[in-house]
């Protein structure tokens, strides 16, 4: 059984050492995901004048976003384990001239603000790397007012995320060395709450009514094939594939990878590969 106090120290150090390339990256991080962010924050309907808690808001989104919606009559904030990761969202502010947020270190299952006091809550792919979500999702049911909408973004099964596996396939190949274990429902990681069964059951178990389950296409749209080695250099599970190898090993593997992404080239140059999100929302009664 997984001891969360442990997970959670490892997952903010690993949070932690990757802040600074998190935010040179940024630009290119919300390129892949700021649909996500829209399609987040459009479900929470939410307006000018509104409150907003972003639960593991990473490098500052959808906070950031959110803010330029609910303007200078609301307020947004951001909540995350990992206070380098949160150094870097006031960078991001800041450069912004963004000033209606606040930056708040805490544990999402240990959640602690103001309760009853948001217009909505959102989560964007953080919630299923927590221990025990359907705590998480508790705690943020306490804090929304009635009527108040959580919708929480994840991504879909594993065989549903092509740029995935092509890339780790493309490495363990390279290095001769075994495939990563596959995520399971249920375990902390990416693929732990990529179901509308388990999202659907969590949610109404921590208190939500009208709980509704969506799946979109998200397409990865790359410039080029060495795209696809910029986004994976930031990936934790990729950091630790080719960690403690040579520097010959290393640049083999990501030659495997660019030589990969050319088979799947548009004519146009850029390589387009689909995959699945998962919106699940859910509404504290009124």
């Amino acid at each position: 059984m997984t001891n969360p106090t442990a997970l959670k120290a490892e997952q903010a150090s690993q949070w932690q050492a990757g802040a600074p390339v998190r935010l040179q990256r940024a630009e290119l991080i919300e390129k892949h995901w700021g649909s996500i962010s829209s399609e987040l924050l459009s479900r929470a309907r939410l307006v000018a004048g509104a409150r907003l808690l972003d639960v593991g808001t990473g490098h500052g989104e959808p906070a950031l976003a959110g803010a330029r919606i609910v303007g200078p009559t609301g307020h947004v904030i951001g909540v995350d384990l990992s206070q380098d990761m949160l150094e870097a969202a006031r960078a991001r502010a800041a450069d912004a001239g963004i000033e209606n947020v606040t930056w708040v270190e805490q544990d999402a299952e240990e959640l602690d603000l103001r309760a009853g006091t948001f217009d909505a809550a959102v989560s964007r792919n953080s919630m299923m790397f927590l221990p025990r979500p359907e705590r998480a999702m508790r705690r943020v049911l306490e804090h929304l007012r009635p009527g108040g909408r959580f919708v929480v973004g994840v991504v879909g099964p594993e065989e549903t995320q092509e740029q995935w596996t092509m890339t780790v396939d493309a490495i363990v190949t390279s290095l001769g060395i075994p495939p990563p274990p596959r995520g399971k429902l249920g375990e902390p990681g990416v693929y732990s709450l990529s179901s509308a069964e388990v999202l659907t059951s969590l949610l109404e178990r921590a208190g939500y009514v009208d709980v509704r389950i969506e799946l979109e296409e998200l397409v990865y749209d790359f410039a080029m094939p060495e795209e696809v080695v910029t986004w994976h250099e930031i990936n934790p599970t990729i950091v630790g594939l080719i960690a403690g190898r040579s520097e010959p090993d290393v640049r083999a593997a990501w030659r495997a990878v660019v030589k990969a992404a050319r088979t799947r080239i548009d004519p146009d140059g850029h390589v387009r590969i689909p995959s699945q999100m998962i919106y699940a929302v859910g509404q504290r009664s009124s």
